[in-house]
C-alpha cells in the first residue's frame, strides 16, 4: 500500500546498528575517509568556487547516490573501491540533473531569505572578519538559527530523493 510504517524496537538494537556500522568501517578504515573527504569536497567545497560552482550544485544528488553505494557495497560484504563514489553517474542522469537543479534553486531560496532577514549584514561583516566582537557572535545567532530552521526542510527533502530516483526510478 505504499504507506510507511514506523517500527518499535527494543533499544539493544541501536547498539547493534552502532557496533555494525563500526565493523563496516573496520572493513576498510583508509577507504571509508577518503570517500567521505571526497564526496564533502565535491559537495560542499567545489559549490563555493565562482560560476564552477552552479554546475557543481546539479550533480550533488549524483554523488549522494555514489556514497550510499558505496555503503550498501560495504554492508553486502562486496569490495569497496573509491570509484563507487562516481557510481551515480552510471545511473540517468536527467532525472538527477533535475533533481540538482531543483535543489540549488530551494538552496537559493533559504539564501535569499537568509538575506533579506539579514537587513544589518552581520553575516558578512563576521564571515569578512570586520566584526570579531562578542555583540557580533550574539547578533549572528538569530541568523544561523534561522538558516537551520530553513534549510532543514530542504536537506529533508533531498536526504533519500537521489535513492529513489536512482534506484526506484
Amino acid at each position: 500500500d505504499g504507506v510507511m510504517q514506523a517500527r518499535i524496537l527494543e533499544a539493544r538494537r541501536g547498539t547493534q546498528w552502532v557496533v555494525h556500522g563500526w565493523r563496516l568501517f573496520r572493513s576498510a578504515p583508509f577507504r571509508w575517509p577518503a570517500v567521505v573527504f571526497l564526496y564533502m569536497f565535491f559537495t560542499q567545497a567545489v559549490p563555493l568556487i565562482p560560476l564552477i560552482g552552479i554546475a557543481a550544485l546539479l550533480v550533488i544528488p549524483v554523488f549522494t547516490v555514489g556514497l550510499y553505494s558505496f555503503a550498501r557495497s560495504a554492508a553486502r560484504g562486496a569490495p569497496l573501491e573509491v570509484r563507487l563514489l562516481f557510481s551515480g553517474f552510471r545511473s540517468p542522469l536527467r532525472p538527477q540533473l533535475l533533481l540538482g537543479g531543483l535543489y540549488a534553486a530551494a538552496t537559493l531560496l533559504v539564501v535569499l531569505v537568509i538575506r533579506f532577514a539579514d537587513s544589518d549584514g552581520i553575516l558578512p561583516a563576521v564571515m569578512s572578519g570586520a566584526r570579531k566582537d562578542p555583540e557580533a557572535a550574539a547578533e549572528l545567532m538569530p541568523v544561523l538559527a534561522l538558516f537551520a530552521l530553513a534549510y532543514m526542510p530542504v536537506s529533508m527533502m533531498f536526504w533519500f530523493a537521489p535513492l529513489l530516483v536512482a534506484w526506484h526510478s
